[in-house]
């Protein structure tokens, strides 16, 4: 069965959500590490989301997106 656009929209945004919510945990997970080892940055790996990388602006953190092959 096909979902309807609505249905398919709902679905989206759910995932979406859920997403970003694991990226945050990820993310805060880095941040207190890195913390409690006295460090002032971290580094994480793969991709955040745009809307993710606003928060963290919002809050006074500075994104750098780098890729492999930027190195």
């Amino acid at each position: 069965m096909i979902f309807t656009a609505a249905e398919a929209r709902g679905e989206a945004i759910a995932w979406q959500e859920n997403n970003y919510k694991e990226q945050l945990e990820n993310i805060e997970n880095a941040i207190q590490s890195a913390v409690s080892q006295g460090q002032f940055q971290t580094e994480i790996s793969g991709s955040i989301s745009t809307a993710l990388k606003a928060r963290l602006k919002e809050l006074g953190y500075f994104v750098e997106i780098r890729s492999q092959y930027n190195e």
